[in-house]
C-alpha cells in the first residue's frame, strides 16, 4: 500500500537522483510560483509544500529518515489490511464439550424462565369489573441500543471499512492535487541543440480562411495562452462576448520572443542524453508558434522542452532520449492550441554504433493530411 510522501509532492520516483529532483523542483517553481499565479489563492500554499518537500529530499540525512518512515508506514498499512488467519477446526473432544455446554446453558435458561413466569391465581365465584390479565403474555423486551448493534460488527468488517475509507481518501486527495506528475525528466543546459531554418511554404493565401473556419469550430474550447488570462478568439457570434486574443509581448520566461527558431532561455530542458532528433516543420504556416515537446508518461504527460518557431521556419530538437512523445503548440496569431499525433523515439545498438530515430513533425493550422487535435488550455 502506497503512502503519500514528499516524492509525490515533487512527482518523482523514490530512487530519483538529485539532478532529477532539482529539475522537478525548478519546473514546479516556475509553474506554481505566486508571482506567476496571481489569481490563484492556493499558489502560496502549493509553493510552501513544494519548498518543504525539496528541503527534505535535497538533504541526504533527511531523505534517509523520510525513506525509513515511508517503509515503516507501508509495513503498518499492509499489516492492517491483511485479513486475519482462519480459525482452526475444533477437535472431536472440543466439539463434544461445546455441545455439552450449550445443552447445560439451554436447560438453565429454560428453568430460569419457568421460575420467573407468574403462577395462575384460583378462580373466584364473584364478578369483577376489572379486566382479566393473561399470565402467559410475556412482557415485551426493550430494543437493543445502537451501540450494542455496532459492537456486533466483526473485526474483519471494521478492517474492510477502514481500508475502503483509506482508499477513498487517497483517491480524493489525488484528484485535488493542483499540479501534474513529473517523471523521467532532467535538466541540462549544455546539450548540443541545433536549429534548421527553411523557406516559406505554399498555400499562404488560403491559410487565413482555414484559420477562421477552425476558430469557429473550436470556439467552445476557448483556448488561451497558458501564462496569461487572455481569452482566445472564437467564432463571430462569440467574439462580441469575449475579448479578442492578444499576443503576449513577452514569452513565458519573461523575456522578449526570440527573433529566430530557438529554445526559450531559462526554461527547463529534459529528455536529453539520447541520439535521436525531432524536426518541427512550420514552413507551411504564416504564423509564429510557441511549442512544447511533451513526454507521454504512464500517468500524466510532462512537457520537457519549450521552444519558439517563426512563421515559415523549422526547428530541430537534438539529443532526444527514447520514449513516447507528442508536440503541442499555440498559434500566436489567434491563440489556437493544437496537439500532434503521438510518436515514438527508439534507439538500438548496432555493430557500427547506435541506430537512432529522426522524426519530422509538420504543424498545421487546420486539419490536413495529418490531422492535429484541438486542445484546451489545461492540456497545453
Amino acid at each position: 500500500m502506497k503512502i503519500h510522501s514528499h516524492y509525490d509532492n515533487l512527482k518523482v520516483s523514490r530512487d530519483a537522483p538529485q539532478e532529477v529532483i532539482r529539475a522537478a523542483y525548478k519546473t514546479l517553481c516556475q509553474k506554481y510560483h505566486p508571482d506567476r499565479r496571481i489569481d490563484d489563492p492556493d499558489a502560496e500554499r502549493v509553493m510552501k509544500i513544494i519548498n518543504a518537500s525539496y528541503a527534505v529530499l535535497s538533504d541526504p540525512v533527511q531523505r534517509k529518515e523520510h525513506d525509513e518512515w515511508l517503509a515503516r508506514k507501508e509495513r503498518e498499512a499492509a499489516a492492517a489490511a491483511a485479513p486475519p488467519p482462519p480459525p482452526r477446526p475444533a477437535t472431536p473432544a472440543q466439539q463434544k464439550n461445546q455441545q455439552k455446554t450449550q445443552q447445560t446453558n439451554w436447560q438453565a435458561a429454560t428453568q430460569t424462565k419457568r421460575d420467573a413466569s407468574p403462577r395462575p391465581q384460583p378462580r373466584s365465584s364473584a364478578w369483577t369489573s376489572q379486566a382479566r390479565i393473561d399470565p402467559r403474555a410475556a412482557p415485551q423486551k426493550p430494543r437493543a441500543a445502537a451501540g450494542f448493534a455496532l459492537r456486533k460488527i466483526s473485526l474483519r468488517s471494521w478492517i474492510a471499512i477502514g481500508v475502503c475509507a483509506f482508499f477513498g481518501y487517497v483517491a480524493i486527495s489525488e484528484s485535488m492535487t493542483p499540479w501534474p506528475f513529473t517523471r523521467n525528466t532532467s535538466t541540462s543546459y549544455g546539450s548540443p541543440y541545433g536549429a534548421r531554418d527553411e523557406g516559406d511554404g505554399d498555400g499562404g493565401a488560403s491559410t487565413e480562411g482555414k484559420r477562421r473556419a477552425l476558430a469557429a469550430m473550436s470556439s467552445a474550447q476557448a483556448a488561451t495562452s497558458p501564462w496569461t488570462n487572455d481569452a482566445s478568439a472564437g467564432s463571430d457570434a462569440a467574439s462580441s462576448a469575449r475579448p479578442a486574443f492578444a499576443r503576449p509581448t513577452a514569452a513565458p520566461n519573461g523575456l522578449p520572443w526570440p527573433s529566430t527558431a530557438s529554445y526559450l532561455d531559462g526554461m527547463p530542458v529534459g529528455a536529453d542524453g539520447g541520439h535521436s532528433s525531432v524536426t518541427i516543420d512550420n514552413t507551411s504556416n504564416r504564423f509564429d508558434v510557441f511549442a512544447k515537446l511533451v513526454f507521454n508518461a504512464s500517468v500524466f504527460d510532462q512537457p520537457v522542452r519549450h521552444f519558439f518557431i517563426p512563421a515559415g521556419k523549422s526547428f530541430t530538437l537534438l539529443g532526444v532520449a527514447p520514449g513516447s512523445y507528442d508536440v503541442r503548440y499555440q498559434n500566436l496569431d489567434d491563440g489556437g492550441l493544437y496537439k500532434s499525433q503521438n510518436f515514438a523515439v527508439t534507439e538500438q545498438d548496432s555493430g557500427n554504433g547506435i541506430d537512432a530515430t529522426n522524426v519530422s513533425i509538420t504543424l498545421y493550422s487546420v486539419p490536413g493530411t495529418v490531422q492535429p487535435t484541438t486542445i484546451g488550455r489545461g492540456d497545453f
